[in-house]
């Protein structure tokens, strides 16, 4: 069992280090629009790296919920960090949001907006990359995995009490 939980640490930090590169290389490549300087016609760079990034991305999270999982078997007063993990998935969402109103103020609107420099591009542009693929959004799913290992945790105990109580 321990060697097991070293492989899945191991796969975990790696994935973990390869998604935030992923991550930092699609900010790199998203444009930033600059107020009179036109659209760019160069295409979405960005885009090669979020068919890299989802694939190690959702690798990652699957073994934060293994890790997590067999971190918590161990632990006592786990519900305590369900509510914590709830409180900085409510920030990260405000981060998230605001970081959307943010972009979509500077572009001038979404694709939907006539005056939008994004004006019929689609939402996954060479300037929207980021609202998908920022810091918030890996938080997030980070944080969600780690509530739903909480979460089926609390659930394993309840069930274990169940059964010992009826014997």
């Amino acid at each position: 069992m321990q060697r097991q939980f070293k492989i899945n640490l191991s796969i975990l930090l790696i994935s973990l280090f390869l998604a935030a590169i992923m991550f930092f290389l699609i900010d790199l490549f998203t444009l930033r629009y600059r107020v009179g300087q036109g659209i760019s016609g160069n295409g979405n760079l960005g885009v090669l790296f979020i068919y890299i990034a989802v694939p190690i991305y959702l690798l990652m999270l699957v073994y934060v919920y293994k890790v997590s999982d067999g971190y918590y078997r161990n632990r006592k007063n786990i519900g305590a960090l369900s509510v914590i993990l709830l409180c900085l998935i409510c920030f990260c969402v405000y981060g998230e949001s605001y970081q959307i109103q943010s972009l979509l103020h500077h572009l001038g609107g979404g694709p939907n907006s006539p005056g939008s420099v994004i004006y019929r591009f689609g939402w996954l542009n060479q300037y929207t990359n980021t609202l998908y693929f920022n810091f918030y959004s890996f938080t997030i799913g980070v944080l969600m995995s780690l509530l739903i290992s909480t979460y089926v945790e609390m659930l394993r105990r309840r069930k274990v009490r169940s059964i010992n109580s009826h014997n």
